[in-house]
């Protein structure tokens, strides 16, 4: 039972980082930046700490 439950932790735990990145996606897309360059910045610096 244990191993199940931590299963569904696991599978909420990775549900809710997809919503958080498709709603900062969403942002960025609704309000872009001023300078163009900056509407990258997340994306890149979320990449850098990924490797």
């Amino acid at each position: 039972m244990e191993a199940s439950l931590l299963t569904t932790i696991a599978w909420l735990s990775i549900a809710v980082a997809f919503a958080c990145a498709l709603w900062i996606a969403v942002d960025g897309v609704r309000h872009p930046q001023a300078m163009a360059i900056m509407n990258r910045w997340l994306i890149r610096a979320g990449l850098k700490e990924a490797m």
